[in-house]
């Protein structure tokens, strides 16, 4: 007897095969433990190392049985499948755009490990700062800046994280605050010192703890698009930037300590301080002023604001501050004149407001002939503070509400779209084209104007419109007005631009035009012209009542503006007015026997006439254009 044939044989060699694949498979669990136990993940924090967990859980099945069935293996018998899948289910993907939480990875277990990751998070990098999309647009860009944060730079502080962003945004407040207030409350209490010192107190602590958090922040250069959290490089940026200014603003506190004061310099350093340091504590205040405006684009970005908002908020900033700043100068200026007075400071505020209105010249105090420099220089800064405001207000009027920048700012913004989809030139043309004929050098949202009208209004623009269109279709020259009227209201304006086809031959049709502005030719198959159409004529007229194919193309010649009739909408109109849609079908018919002979003259079968206008002339013409 063949082997094949013997029951016992076969059943011995499945036993034989299902136990080599058994074996096989115990191998390769003993490789795989070994291996995930000897496998690592190094992390560095300073001179720390941690590693993933050692033992991974592996199962295998334990009999022929359990190999071939559905519950070991969720791809049915094959066991091939199933060795691939053991070999891959451990695996750890290191391609790009891989989902795994970095920092999960990192902080893995211990005390309070939800508050632990939080807080880390929190001084990572974050997809929702404003800089984020332009720094790291993707996940895989963005999971490679936590890797190299974690691995290298532990104890730094990401730019682009959320607590820099909230940070920044307290202390923009708080600068905005003192830049304003800090010159009022100093006109206020100049002789109260002890007011001063609890006033002062807390915003100089912010101040300080600004300057540390400043040395332990990464800053981000937007020129190159690069993050730097090298301790070195960020000390040398804030050395370079804004650490002498914070120093100065805190200065004059400093020197009003105890601590100083027991050192013996207790009234004449007081008085030094009071009088010649703090006016450069006020002006230390304001160098951040730039800094604050780069600071309020990113709460714009934040918060979705519109460009007149911000531009509006950044100008009522820009007049506040140059007053308020302004009126502290003239006061401090004053206190050294042999004649000073000690006015309030609506009084001082009086004099400087004057003075830039460049309605007057100042204080009577200013009598020596030196000293009228001074109102000279406020009445100069005053012009100059003129013409920054009218240029930011004129600004903020063109964008709200001029239309030519709106057309600029929709042709701006196409021209962006073109190059970043990186069309061909050919397509730009048309495109611009066909802005230009449909808005008229004029940009306007017909959304806009469509919600302003009512519904009859509308109408009666369509209607007027259409008139004189639909008063030359000979199908329609019977039809009641009220028809007429329904009719016009069916119709949608269309635009198409030279060279585009508006009807081609062979296709069934299903509608009409009535061209509004434009010319349009009428050419056979084989691009034969037959005619020219010009505003107020229409074609394709048969369509809407005989079911038939095209039989001749209509291409634009220049860019055209057409109403367009729906078979459909026709329909929805003459469903109520059977007799009319009786008549009109009837001479659609007529007309299209009575020139079977045009049509087999020019080798077409069949045809729908329009009214045209003659390439040389005005005089109407029957051509066959579909």
């Amino acid at each position: 007897m063949p082997e094949q044939n013997n029951p016992g044989t076969s059943i011995m060699q499945k036993n034989s095969r299902s136990s080599a694949v058994l074996r096989s498979k115990s191998h390769h669990h003993k490789e795989s433990k070994m291996h995930h136990t000897e496998y690592k993940t190094h992390l560095r924090d300073g001179s720390k190392l941690r590693e993933l967990p050692q033992q991974v859980p592996h199962s295998v099945p334990k009999s022929p049985s359990e190999l071939h069935s559905n519950k070991f293996s969720p791809f049915g018998n094959d066991v091939t499948v199933n060795k691939y899948r053991q070999d891959t289910k451990y695996h750890h993907c290191t391609l790009p755009g891989e989902p795994t939480d970095v920092l999960t990875r990192y902080i893995e277990a211990g005390v309070w490990v939800g508050l632990r990751r939080s807080i880390r998070r929190a001084l990572m990098i974050s997809s929702k700062h404003p800089y984020t999309k332009y720094f790291a647009p993707s996940l895989y860009r963005r999971k490679e800046e936590e890797t190299r944060q974690l691995l290298l730079y532990y104890h730094i502080i990401h730019p682009l994280s959320m607590f820099t962003f909230y940070f920044e945004m307290f202390m923009f407040f708080v600068f905005a605050f003192k830049g304003i207030a800090n010159p009022i409350i100093l006109m206020v209490f100049h002789d109260d010192k002890q007011s001063l010192r609890a006033i002062f107190y807390p915003s100089n602590v912010l101040h300080i703890l600004l300057i540390l958090t400043s040395l332990c922040t990464g800053y981000y250069d937007n020129s190159q698009n690069v993050v730097y959290m090298k301790r070195r490089l960020i000390v040398l940026n804030y050395l370079q930037s804004y650490f002498i200014t914070d120093i100065l603003a805190i200065l004059p506190q400093l020197l009003r300590t105890e601590t100083v004061n027991r050192l013996g310099f207790n009234y004449d350093l007081k008085t030094y301080s009071t009088r010649f340091i703090t006016p450069i504590f006020i002006a230390a205040n304001y160098a951040r002023y730039i800094w604050c405006l780069r600071i309020l684009r990113q709460l714009r970005l934040y918060f979705g604001l519109s460009i007149y908002a911000y531009q509006t908020i950044r100008l009522i900033m820009n007049a506040l501050t140059a007053v308020v700043f302004s009126v502290y100068i003239l006061f401090t200026i004053m206190k050294f004149m042999p004649g000073y007075i000690k006015d309030s400071v609506l009084k001082h505020s009086e004099h400087v407001v004057k003075m830039l209105m460049m309605v007057s010249y100042g204080p009577p105090v200013f009598k020596q002939m030196h000293e009228t420099v001074c109102p000279m220089i406020f009445i100069i800064i005053g012009f100059v503070f003129h013409l920054i405001m009218l240029i930011h207000g004129a600004e903020i009027w063109l964008k709200f509400f001029s239309k030519d920048y709106k057309q600029s700012a929709v042709y701006g913004a196409t021209e962006a779209y073109m190059r970043y989809r990186a069309l061909p030139m050919s397509l730009r043309e048309r495109i611009y084209l066909y802005l230009d004929f449909r808005y008229q050098g004029h940009f306007y949202k017909e959304s806009v104007i469509r919600n302003a009208t009512s519904v009859a209004l509308r109408r009666e623009i369509l209607l007027t419109m259409t008139q004189k269109s639909i008063e030359k279709v000979e199908l329609f020259e019977n039809c009641p007005v009220i028809i007429l009227n329904k009719i016009k209201a069916s119709l949608v304006s269309n635009i198409y631009l030279p060279g585009d086809v508006i009807i081609k031959s062979g296709t069934t049709g299903h509608c009409m035009f009535f061209i509004l502005a434009g010319t349009v030719v009428v050419t056979t198959t084989d691009n034969k012209e037959l005619c020219y159409l010009r505003d107020g004529s229409h074609f394709g007229e048969i369509a809407l009542v005989v079911n038939i194919k095209r039989v001749a193309n209509v291409i634009a010649v220049t860019a055209c503006e057409l109403f367009k009739l729906d078979r459909n909408h026709f329909w929805e109109v003459m469903k109520n007015h059977p007799q009319a849609y009786n008549n009109i079908k009837t001479m659609a018919t007529e007309r299209v026997a009575n020139t079977s002979q045009s049509i087999a003259d020019i080798s077409i079968r069949d045809s729908i006439f329009s009214t045209a206008t003659n390439r040389s002339g005005d005089k109407p013409e029957i051509a066959i254009a579909y």
